[in-house]
């Protein structure tokens, strides 16, 4: 999920790394100047700890935030990748489905996060 934002890209990658690591998720590669990826994490997203398109198997996930600089603007991408396969409520054996909701959820969660915090200012 990306956006532009008239802002130089110092500060609104500052802010997506705030966000993620309030979110619970630790920095696990850093490519400077503004590139980061998170440690994996196990934990459904806030919210979604019962909902029925997940059961306990969690695939793990991680987050990614770049940041690149459009002219006077700044061109940021939140994204999230399922680490494996697992089972879904039903399902017999590994799929994408699990994984896939869950970089959905895990994204719009991480977006909206970044975007209340640009509207709060530094």
């Amino acid at each position: 999920m990306s956006g532009t934002f008239a802002s130089p890209p110092e500060p609104l990658y500052a802010a997506g790394s705030a966000v993620l690591r309030e979110l619970g998720y630790a920095v696990l590669e850093h490519a400077p100047p503004r590139e980061l990826i998170t440690a994996p994490s196990y934990v459904w997203p806030a919210g979604t700890e019962s909902e029925g398109w997940h059961g306990a198997e969690h695939p793990g996930v991680e987050l990614s935030l770049f940041t690149r600089a459009v002219g006077d603007s700044t061109h940021v991408t939140i994204g999230a990748r399922a680490l494996c396969l697992v089972r879904g409520p039903g399902e017999t054996s590994p799929s994408t489905e699990v994984g896939k909701s869950l970089e959905s959820v895990s994204t719009l969660q991480a977006m909206t996060a970044f975007l209340k915090r640009l509207q709060r200012g530094p």
